[in-house]
């Protein structure tokens, strides 16, 4: 008796922990973003691209890395959050036509002559220049001020894929529970992006949720653009901010340059890294 008394209690000590996984796991919990004002994060972005065109009966492919280091602040304005980001540096490595540019915009040597000096004569002027996106407490975009980001059109829309936010449903969730989103990442944006966000997992301090999006022009838009996205964010419970993030992104679309308008593919992957300073 003594034997399967002793039997009985390991065996109901080695199933508490998977009992209580069981018991977190249908739990719901409320998600939302909780951020205090004057709050300092940095981040990493990182991208790897193919963008694959035809021009003059030509196929061709660009293939691009690009990484940008960013700092965030918060400002609380009444129930909303001011988020201003400002681009601390630039790396991008581009490949077509069997050429290769580099450009570093912590190395002056990669932009003072050739190629390199045609692509830092754009991109210097992005170094230190700040853009501000206002949310509400379930991610909702409020307003939105891309500032001198405004001037180049591609590092705004990079910058919009890269999933940094992600927006909350306004009632509790369990994991494996999902909810649906159509959001316009700008004001001025050529996409509309119809998301499925899903509870992934909560563990500790942790909740993971995965997404799957569509992407479509907006009516407004002068070019045609449309695709998918998929990925996963990692967020911080307590304040809803995303310390880490992946998508993987695969877009048609039409490139319109010099009056001519050219059909391109982009694939790609983009992985953001965040942390509080």
């Amino acid at each position: 008796m003594k034997n399967q008394l002793i039997i009985r209690t390991a065996l109901l000590l080695l199933l508490i922990p998977f009992l209580m996984g069981t018991t977190t796991a249908q739990k719901k919990i409320r998600l939302k973003y909780n951020l205090k004002s004057g709050a300092n994060y940095s981040y990493n972005i990182s991208m790897d691209q193919e963008i694959s065109f035809s021009a003059n009966g030509q196929d061709m492919a660009l293939n691009q890395e690009m990484t940008m280091k960013m700092t965030s602040v918060v400002t609380k304005e009444n129930d909303d959050y001011k988020i201003t980001s400002s681009l601390d540096a630039i790396t991008m490595k581009q490949s077509i036509f069997g050429m290769e540019i580099f450009y570093n915009s912590e190395d002056s040597a990669t932009f003072t002559s050739g190629m390199g000096k045609k692509l830092g004569d754009e991109l210097n002027k992005l170094i230190g220049k700040s853009y501000s996106v206002t949310i509400d407490p379930l991610g909702n975009v409020k307003d939105i001020d891309m500032g001198s980001l405004d001037e180049s059109g591609d590092i705004s829309e990079n910058l919009n894929r890269s999933t940094v936010y992600a927006v909350f449903p306004d009632h509790k969730v369990a994991v494996g529970e999902s909810w649906e989103v159509e959001t316009v990442p700008m004001i001025d944006s050529s996409m509309i992006l119809n998301t499925k966000y899903t509870l992934k997992k909560v563990k500790g301090k942790k909740a993971v949720i995965a997404f799957e999006s569509t992407i479509t022009s907006s009516e407004k838009s002068e070019s045609k653009l449309n695709g998918t996205q998929k990925g996963e964010l990692t967020l911080n419970r307590k304040t809803g901010w995303a310390i880490h993030s992946t998508v993987d992104q695969e877009l048609n679309m039409e490139i319109n340059t010099n009056g001519m308008s050219m059909p391109a593919t982009l694939s790609g992957t983009t992985e953001v890294d965040s942390k509080k300073k």
